[in-house]
C-alpha cells in the first residue's frame, strides 16, 4: 500500500478510537457522574470546603478523594 493509504487508514482509526473514547466518557458520566470529575477538580473542591469552614464540606469532599483512590 502506499504511504498515502496507510496515512488515511490511520487517521481514520485514530479518529474512531478518539470518537469511542468520548462515548466511553460519556457513559461513564452517566453511570456515576462524580468518578467523571478529575482529581485536580476534586482537591479544588476540598480547597474550597476547607476555605469555607464547613466541617460537612470538608468530610465529604475527603470521602470523594478517598473513593476515587481506592478504584
Amino acid at each position: 500500500m502506499s504511504d498515502k493509504i496507510m496515512t488515511e487508514i490511520l487517521q481514520t482509526l485514530t479518529a474512531i478510537l478518539d470518537r469511542l473514547a468520548a462515548i466511553e466518557k460519556q457513559v461513564n458520566q452517566i453511570a456515576n457522574p462524580m468518578a467523571a470529575i478529575t482529581m485536580e477538580e476534586k482537591a479544588t473542591l476540598l480547597g474550597r470546603a476547607i476555605a469555607s469552614g464547613d466541617k460537612q464540606r470538608i468530610k465529604a469532599a475527603k470521602k470523594l478523594i478517598s473513593e476515587s483512590k481506592t478504584r
